[in-house]
């Protein structure tokens, strides 16, 4: 593949030569036609139908571009993907997956313009509940079902309720949220769904062990029951 370009380059031809076995590398025939051993003379058996690896690919692309494929997935120039497999065009929202942590940052030209993103709480979370198209953002990668996990640099523990969140998106003119993508198909009982910040780590015997010991620090040689340390996992 040419590193420039990315076409398939030409691939050559080996041929070794039955009578001393030198390889010939792309032999070219002479006045009769015949293809000569560039070590000995010999005629090569040369199979001129043969087709090469890069002969067959740059077949199947041709017959993929005149095909009815050709309106398939498109790449950009750095190998991204721009469309889905079917010729759909991509939106930034189809470029993360569920798990994903997304930031992103927008700003009003207005003070008093909307910033077009509707939020709700649930269970004592937040989440984005609807993002408008005529809002600021429309074209981000913020998508309705979208876990809020800080806003404007404050984490989503530190808002008492989703009114402070609606007044934040409301009254501030520059906006920077921060979300993770869930999977619309996980129950709320799913892995998926599991809100590890507040979990505690547990001993051996089952026990929380909140207070004993701090996960945070380097292992200190005693058993405090997290995933990491070599005393217990």
């Amino acid at each position: 593949i040419c590193e420039e370009c990315g076409c398939i380059l030409p691939e050559k031809y080996h041929c070794n030569c039955e009578s001393c076995g030198h390889e010939n590398i792309d032999p070219h025939p002479d006045e009769e036609g015949n293809y000569l051993c560039e070590y000995c003379g010999e005629v090569l058996d040369v199979q001129e139908e043969e087709l090469t690896g890069a002969d067959k690919l740059n077949a199947l692309r041709e017959e993929a571009d005149s095909g009815p494929a050709a309106d398939g997935q498109e790449f950009d120039e750095n190998g991204n993907p721009i469309t889905s497999p079917d010729g759909k065009k991509l939106t930034p929202a189809d470029m993360f997956n569920p798990g994903d942590v997304i930031t992103v940052t927008v700003g009003k030209s207005d003070p008093r313009q909307d910033s077009g993103l509707k939020v709700e709480e649930r269970n004592g979370k937040y989440y984005v509940r609807k993002v408008p198209t005529g809002g600021l953002f429309a074209k981000t990668p913020v998508i309705a079902g979208d876990k809020i996990l800080e806003l404007n640099g404050k984490d989503h523990h530190e808002y008492r309720n989703v009114n402070e969140l609606k007044l934040v998106l409301k009254e501030e003119e520059k906006i920077t949220i921060v979300v993770l993508r869930t999977d619309p198909d996980a129950s709320e009982s799913s892995a998926s769904s599991i809100d590890y910040d507040e979990l505690n780590p547990i001993t051996p015997d089952g026990d929380i062990n909140g207070d004993e010991d701090n996960d945070t620090v380097g292992y200190d040689g005693d058993d405090c029951g997290c995933e990491w340390c070599p005393d217990c996992n």
